[in-house]
């Protein structure tokens, strides 16, 4: 008899759980789906443990200030690591990967996101604090003698902040003489 009792016990303390269980996960959808609730600039600007690999494709970018190439930094999107470094280094001793990031000075963007979102320049530009837009580059705008011409893969592109990268694009954003 108490073994009987015992068994319908722990069957009621194990079909609680379950029940309480469902019931939270239900409140927290994001205990499932962390990032599915956050626009794709929100997750662009989100700190991550580590560098993630659902979407991995690695965009170049360069920018010409009347005629000058500007240096992209190393370790944009990864706080708490100095110099040129290797994804391995990037995750151990980084205290922040942001899912867009630069390992150095090349110019090549690294997008290692949890999930694939149609990431946008100026979703790179927001993680690393700079202003671009069809009206700005940096800290030099557009005036009566000067605009911003962007080119993806040698076709000019008016899209500016908003197009949506593509693994091996080559991006091109010059401010100019009209």
């Amino acid at each position: 008899m108490k073994k009987a009792i015992l068994i319908i016990i722990v069957a009621l303390v194990v079909i609680g759980g379950g029940i309480a269980l469902f019931a939270y996960d239900a409140k927290h959808p994001e205990l499932k789906d962390p990032w599915g609730n956050k626009s794709t600039r929100d997750l662009a600007l989100s700190c991550l443990p580590q560098e993630y690999t659902d979407q991995h494709i690695h965009p170049q970018l360069t920018i010409k200030i009347n005629g000058a190439q500007q240096t992209i930094p190393a370790n944009i999107g990864i706080q708490g690591v100095s110099g040129d470094t290797s994804m391995q280094q990037a995750q151990t001793a980084a205290s922040c990967l942001h899912p867009l990031h630069t390992h150095d000075s090349a110019g090549t963007i690294h997008v290692e996101s949890p999930e694939a979102r149609d990431y946008t320049v100026g979703d790179f530009f927001a993680v690393w604090g700079k202003v671009f837009t069809k009206d700005q580059i940096l800290d030099s705008k557009v005036d009566d003698t000067h605009k911003i011409v962007m080119t993806v893969n040698g076709k000019e592109d008016e899209d500016f902040e908003n197009y949506v990268m593509h693994d091996k694009d080559q991006i091109v954003i010059s401010y100019e003489s009209k």
